[in-house]
């Protein structure tokens, strides 16, 4: 099982409990920055 981030490098399953659980964390992870204020994002909208 290789995990990094969401995204970056991913050779795990769907159906791996692991998976489902990172994935859970990240979507938490991205919606708490978003509602702190911070861009989760590549590059930040200019403007």
């Amino acid at each position: 099982m290789t995990y990094a981030g969401s995204g970056i490098w991913q050779d795990v399953g769907n159906d791996d409990p692991v998976h489902q659980i990172m994935s859970l964390f990240d979507e938490y992870q991205s919606k708490e920055n978003a509602r702190q204020g911070f861009w989760n994002g590549a590059l930040p909208p200019i403007g």
